[in-house]
């Protein structure tokens, strides 16, 4: 199965960086939040797709700019680290 890098953005004014975590997450939770516009990339491809599942679905390309490109690299990086980092330890190893 094929593996994606899906990102959400928004702007939180809040008191640190745990406060705006859990505001956003918050948002995302509420049923009716119209927090529904991701930026999907798959493994190895090197264009996003914008998704919007406000019905209709609409799929699209994704124009990066060049910094939001290392940003992409380094988020797939962060997410193997992180990962990895929550494995359980192997045996003997």
């Amino acid at each position: 199965m094929p593996e994606y890098r899906v990102r959400w953005e928004i702007d939180i004014e809040a008191e640190s960086y745990q406060e705006a975590a859990e505001a956003a997450l918050a948002i995302q939770r509420i049923p009716a939040s119209i927090a529904t516009v991701f930026d999907v990339r798959a493994d190895g491809e090197s264009t996003p797709m914008r998704v919007d599942l406000e019905p209709p679905v609409h799929v699209q390309p994704l124009a990066p700019a060049d910094d939001d490109d290392l940003w992409w690299q380094n988020g797939a990086e962060l997410h193997r680290k992180s990962r990895a980092a929550r494995a359980p330890a192997k045996e003997g190893v």
